[in-house]
């Protein structure tokens, strides 16, 4: 019994000296050999090296915790507007992105994470999850496959603890993913809204360090693609206006083909042609045509707001004629000293006498153009007086070649869908400024719909000696040199509500896969 503890002790030195060379080189082989996830085709991130040798103690462990660097996120100053009582877009950022020509770009709500349970919306700042397992390891690879992250969110709501919980939410998001990335988060209605790309401009333009963007191989991913089951169509606009390549979750995340079932929604500006005539004008066959001796013409200007009528009147101003801009809640007798001075101007005063006077107004009702046409016949000597009415038919005495008559509920509806597209414009682009457009912020919603509901369509029988229909037509000087390309933009829906509830189809993806051709003529138009 004595003897066969040494021997039992003999074999297990043995059995322990010839298994330490073995575990010695499996150790090393783990340091050397990269594994499938940090496999990549393009240039690969750098980061700490990380050991863990099997059976150190609890306390080095802890120690090599403490001394692995920790990634920090903080918001950084709101991005500010052209709207000076806008929210702004929120900036943050997590560790230290590094700029680079590959753009990754996500939604972030049903496409990263989501509420717990199945909810529509979040609770609280702690009621997420992601939105898959793969989610994190994925964005990990393509993070070390050199791209940079980027995370584009709408979160404008009228109630303040939902932006508040955003803000809080964002960064343990952020430290679940564990990489360097940036994300824009827009707390308003404005330029910053998806589909506007406002958030991708200013990242492009001031956050990616001067890095010129591949966009053949970047990309955006979000759930808002139109389809079926789709809550919105925000997501595929905005990849179409930032000239990203779109992919739904179910296509990055797992690896799913692409669904042509998908529908844009709402106006189409594409379809909108600048080039179509209005419909001829209007004329009192009583009424002699107006010579350069005749008495001075009055020009009203019917539209709702965003559709030209301030280009239209500074146009008319450089031909002549004095223009006067109407307080929106102003009553026409008060107007009557300005109206009477502006059409009797003395020639002692050693002014030229106006060819005529522009009155640019909404006047949506009779009742109001009935009430300035009085005030005007009331402070000068005879005068003629011009209707200028914005329509969107064309051609034809009653726009039949577009289908759509002069006046119509349809008419109205899509001069003030062009309206609200236009406001969005102006502030995304700053055109307009000069003439005291886009600088007060977007028009507020409530003012198209008050217009719509009660447009009166103008007639001769008011007491106009001239009705003259004009079409809005894109004019890049009158823009401040921006292009029509930047006007055709997906732009209206940065407006609240949700283009898929107007039930109003302007683009199918499976047209794109029948009649590609006549497609891409559209887009190109």
């Amino acid at each position: 019994m004595q003897s066969a503890a040494p021997t039992r002790v003999a074999r297990a030195a043995r059995a322990a000296a010839a298994a330490a060379p073995l575990a010695a080189s499996s150790t090393a082989g783990s340091l050397d050999l990269p594994t499938s996830s940090t496999a990549s085709s393009g240039p690969a991130r750098s980061g700490p090296a990380h050991s863990h040798t099997a059976g150190a103690p609890n306390k080095k462990r802890a120690r090599q915790r403490q001394d692995k660097p920790r990634l920090e996120g903080k918001w950084l100053p709101v991005l500010q507007g052209r709207s000076p009582r806008g929210r702004g877009c929120g900036h943050f950022v997590y560790g230290t992105p590094t700029p680079s020509t590959k753009i990754a770009a996500f939604d972030l709500d049903g496409t990263v994470i989501r509420p717990l349970g199945g909810k529509a919306f979040p609770k609280s700042s702690f009621d997420w999850e992601f939105c898959g397992p793969e989610v994190v390891p994925k964005l990990r690879a393509t993070y070390r496959q050199g791209y940079s992250l980027l995370l584009i969110s709408n979160q404008a709501s009228s109630v303040p603890s939902l932006a508040s919980d955003f803000r809080k939410k964002l960064p343990f998001v952020a430290r679940k993913i564990g990489v360097p990335l940036r994300a824009f988060a827009c707390f308003d209605f404005d330029e910053f809204r998806k589909p506007a790309p406002g958030m991708w401009h200013a990242f492009a333009e001031r956050f990616n360090g001067g890095a010129s963007i591949d966009y053949s191989a970047s990309f955006y991913v979000g759930d808002a693609a139109g389809r079926p089951a789709d809550h919105a169509d925000t997501d595929r606009k905005f990849a179409l206006n930032t000239g990203l390549r779109f992919l739904t979750p179910e296509q990055f995340f797992l690896g799913h083909e692409a669904d042509p079932d998908w529908t844009l929604w709402g106006w189409h500006p594409h379809a909108y042609d600048h080039t179509l005539p209005p419909p001829p004008q209007l004329a009192d066959p009583a009424a002699a045509t107006l010579g350069a001796d005749d008495a001075p013409e009055v020009v009203l200007l019917v539209g709702p707001p965003a559709v030209g009528k301030t280009a239209y009147a500074a146009q008319l101003e450089q031909e002549g004629y004095l223009v006067l801009r109407l307080p929106r809640d102003a009553a026409p007798a008060a107007l009557e000293p300005a109206l009477h001075a502006a059409l009797t101007r003395p020639p002692s005063s050693g002014a030229p006498t106006p060819r005529g006077l522009i009155i640019d107004a909404s006047l949506p009702t009779r009742r109001a153009r009935a009430r300035l046409l009085a005030a005007v016949r009331a402070s000068a000597a005879p005068v003629r007086t011009r209707c200028v009415v914005w329509t969107a038919c064309a051609g034809g005495g009653d726009g039949a070649e577009q289908g759509v008559r002069m006046g119509s509920d349809e008419d109205t509806r899509e001069v003030v869908e062009l309206g609200r597209h236009n406001a969005v414009f102006r502030l995304a682009t700053g055109a307009g400024e000069g003439q005291g457009e886009g600088a007060a912020g977007l028009t507020p919603l409530r003012e198209f719909e008050a217009w719509a509901r009660c447009y009166e369509v103008p007639t001769l029988a008011e007491g106009f000696t001239t009705l003259t229909p004009h079409r809005f037509s894109f004019s890049p000087s009158q823009s401040g040199g921006v292009p029509l390309s930047r006007w055709t933009q997906w732009l209206a829906d940065a407006y609240p509500g949700k283009a898929k509830k107007t039930g109003r189809v302007a683009l199918r993806g499976a047209d794109l896969l029948v009649r590609p051709g006549a497609v891409a003529r559209a887009e190109e138009r």
